[in-house]
């Protein structure tokens, strides 16, 4: 399904550079160095993906728990500018099929391959909120965007709808956002919200219904486990 991960600036990685998936992937190494944030960086986007609030912002609990943004972004930076990135790759290119308003041709729409996604410490200091995220079907952008920011980007939809309009995001994927504004619906505005809409669909689906996870066969530890204190041996300690 997924053919590369990249993460930046998270946990024990400054960058992994692209690291290449396969339907069998072995990941080989020594305790701590780093083998299991490699899923770290899908699971807690599947989560988020399932957050039925679709707040932009990431869930960092449930089938994987990273606890807090310093937690999370590499070296512990306490930067106001820090900030981690997500990237994964489709293994296969896959188009949909358009059918416009009546009198119009049909035409063939990619669907992105690649997610870009990175993630700060909001304002407030609560969540760690999207800062910026891409789809993209190759080289081409099918639409990028910056949290508060105006001037996205996208080489799909029509020249003559405005970039000059901030972006909404759902959980973290890019979404035109036509309620609760005021501005002219028209014809073309419907269709391209439309279009990034089935873009966000589509990786949703993928995260939510095709990544699995197998969890080790005993309890987690808790966070409120001491070290060294005496605890059942069903949450995987040792008792001194």
């Amino acid at each position: 399904m997924f053919k590369s991960i990249r993460l930046k600036n998270f946990k024990a990685y400054r960058d992994t550079g692209e690291v290449p998936l396969a339907p069998l992937t072995v990941i080989v190494g020594l305790n701590n160095s780093g083998k299991s944030t490699l899923l770290h960086g899908i699971l807690v986007l599947k989560q988020t993906a399932q957050d039925a609030n679709q707040r932009p912002a990431l869930i960092t609990n449930g089938l994987v728990d990273l606890n807090g943004f310093y937690d999370i972004v590499h070296g512990q930076q306490k930067a106001e500018e820090a900030s981690f990135s997500i990237s994964l790759v489709r293994d296969q290119a896959q188009q949909v099929l358009l059918h416009g308003r009546e009198g119009t041709q049909p035409r063939q729409m990619p669907i992105a391959d690649r997610l870009d996604v990175s993630f700060g410490l909001g304002a407030e200091a609560k969540d760690i909120e999207v800062e910026q995220a891409t789809l993209a079907a190759g080289d081409q952008i099918i639409i990028q965007a910056k949290k508060g920011a105006p001037n996205w980007r996208s080489d799909f939809v029509p020249a003559a709808i405005s970039r000059d309009s901030e972006i909404d995001f759902r959980n973290f994927i890019p979404d035109l956002g036509l309620s609760g504004r005021a501005i002219v619906l028209t014809p073309e505005l419907i269709d391209a919200s439309s279009m990034i809409s089935i873009q966000g669909h589509f990786w949703m689906q993928w995260l939510t219904s095709s990544v699995h996870w197998v969890s080790p066969i005993r309890r987690r530890v808790p966070w409120s486990a001491n070290i060294g204190a005496r605890a059942s041996t069903e949450f995987g300690l040792a008792v001194r």
